[in-house]
């Protein structure tokens, strides 16, 4: 295996001259108020404000200044981002601990020569024109109405949230989406279904992913049980994966296999047919189109634009500025859009299982705290919910608002508003005296004082304002793109390998094991519990001795 890439003296993020800079800079920016630094540059919203892709961030209420600003671009260049950028899109075996390029971007290039990539394109594209036609039908003769796509993780994560996103009411054919061991998850989605009108599609880069497989085989039975057989079950059910042996083995038809490489990871396997291809048949391929190409743009945008005015390295800087040197221990996402409502959801997965890791690239301990916890919900529902702990509670909080700006209708200007006031709140709080002045004057002076203190809101509390210019494909594209790139850069100012995730891999072993012994008829398998999980394996197995 080779060296890991970037692997220089700087492994350690505090090291680097800039981030010393930045933590006194930091300590002496906190003093003065964010609402002052606002309040008192009256050019500071067009300052502090770019655009690319379709897409604008207004970060006029952070808490930087210009010079924040330049010793976070000094730190970018200090960790070797321009390089890394670099690595990135010419396939570079950036994923080192598994020796892989994470070369996701080439899925939505515009290479006209990258067969392997545009042959795929054409078949998903393709099959879809004719499962949406009628030209490729079910066994009985009917057309299929109902796709079910089956995966976990990153492989149902993205298709699920463009579809969301993106359907029309109903969306046709019909499209559910399967990740969850329990059985109840698949039973929802199977509950109105035919077998004959039903299309399966099946995603697991390696074809044993245990909750994965167990839905397949739980949906290949209830398809033999309820009218189809063995000789039709090839053409209802479809394959993305890397090992088509397997695939062909369970009874999938060799032409309903599609590859998924190795180079694309889970949680970037929207791109693939892991994504794609679902989404084509449920959408329509111009739809799927515009969403390649919406990344497409936001990738020129990331690869072209210079370190001060790019995108995913803004959102990514701001972030590490937040929870690094301001303390920032979470970082919510607030989409103010109902179609947006599984992004935080998606987001969880992209930062978390990316950047949640606690050993550097040269295998010591990182220095620094890596990803923070991703959590959020859409507004306005979350307003009567959470927003209460953004504005009043203990612990500070990175927030990115995200809202589309079409239509101009009613609707549009309703969620906009309250998205622009919530962010305006948590800039400029409400002072004790504002609050004492508007109580009752019946009230005794300690009571008003007491009262008045309840209501305050501290304020200096910063957050980004993320806009898309309308709720397309092109945007949605651009938009998830943008995350994908940010998440990468802070993976690199950490110097974390953000494109494995070894924390997932032991507990799903001891889950096997698990599952055996908790079977009672099952026997134990020895002493390779701790106390504590061998007793409580004992009292749900109801062993008595």
């Amino acid at each position: 295996m080779s060296d890991p890439p970037l692997l220089d003296e700087h492994s350690d993020a505090t090291a680097l001259p800039a981030w010393q800079r930045l933590s006194t800079h930091a300590r002496d920016l906190v003093r003065t108020r964010l609402y002052d630094l606002v309040s008192e540059d009256s050019k500071r919203f067009a300052n502090f404000t770019l655009s690319g892709a379709g897409i604008e961030i207004d970060y006029s209420k952070q808490h930087v200044t210009r010079a924040t600003m330049d010793l976070l671009i000094e730190l970018a260049t200090e960790s070797g981002l321009p390089d890394a950028i670099d690595a990135l899109f010419t396939g570079a075996p950036l994923n080192y601990t598994e020796n892989r390029s994470a070369h996701h971007t080439r899925l939505r290039s515009d290479d006209r020569h990258d067969s392997e990539v545009n042959t795929v394109l054409e078949r998903v594209r393709s099959l879809a024109s004719d499962i949406r036609s009628g030209a490729k039908r079910g066994y009985g003769g009917s057309p299929i109405t109902d796709v079910v796509h089956i995966g976990i993780g990153g492989s149902v994560c993205g298709p699920q949230l463009v579809f969301d996103v993106l359907r029309g009411t109903p969306s046709q054919p019909g499209c559910h989406f399967v990740a969850n061991h329990d059985e109840h998850d698949l039973g929802e989605a199977l509950r109105r279904l035919s077998p004959d009108t039903t299309l399966f599609i099946i995603v697991s880069k390696s074809f044993t992913t245990p909750e994965t497989m167990l839905n397949a085989e739980r949906a290949r039975s209830w398809f033999l049980e309820r009218g189809g057989d063995p000789q039709t079950l090839g053409g209802h059910f479809m394959a993305v994966t890397g090992n088509a042996r397997r695939a062909c083995d369970f009874g999938i038809d060799e032409q309903n296999v599609f590859p998924i490489w190795e180079w694309v990871g889970g949680r970037f396997s929207l791109w693939s047919a892991a994504g794609i291809l679902t989404l084509a048949i449920a959408l329509g391929w111009s739809k799927v189109n515009e969403l390649l190409h919406g990344a497409r743009a936001m990738d020129d945008h990331f690869r072209s634009q210079e370190m001060s005015a790019n995108l995913p390295l803004l959102l990514a800087l701001l972030g590490v500025w937040n929870a690094n040197f301001l303390g920032a221990t979470s970082h919510a996402v607030i989409p103010y859009a109902h179609r947006l409502r599984k992004l935080p959801e998606y987001l969880q997965q992209l930062e978390m299982e990316s950047n949640g890791k606690s050993v550097s690239i040269d295998g010591s301990p990182t220095r620094v705290h890596t990803a923070p916890v991703v959590w959020g919900g859409t507004g306005t529902v979350s307003q009567h919910s959470f927003h209460q702990l953004l504005m009043q509670g203990t612990r500070r909080t990175g927030i990115d608002f995200i809202v589309p700006l079409a239509n101009g209708d009613e609707n549009t200007r309703a969620m906009l508003a309250n998205c622009i006031a919530q962010s305006e709140a948590l800039l400029r709080g409400r002072p004790t005296d504002e609050c004492e002045s508007e109580l009752p004057p019946e009230l005794s002076p300690s009571e008003r004082t007491r009262l008045a203190k309840h209501q305050t809101i501290e304020g200096n509390r910063g957050s980004n304002l993320i806009m898309l210019e309308n709720l397309s494909a092109r945007s949605l594209g651009a938009l998830i793109a943008l995350y994908e790139h940010k998440v990468f850069c802070q993976g690199i100012i950490w110097r974390v390998n953000s494109f494995d995730q070894w924390g997932v891999q032991l507990a799903k072993r001891l889950g096997h094991q698990l599952e055996q012994e908790l079977n009672p008829a099952h026997p134990l398998l020895g002493p390779t519990h701790d106390p504590a999980t061998a007793a409580l394996v004992r009292h749900v197995r109801g062993d008595t001795s």
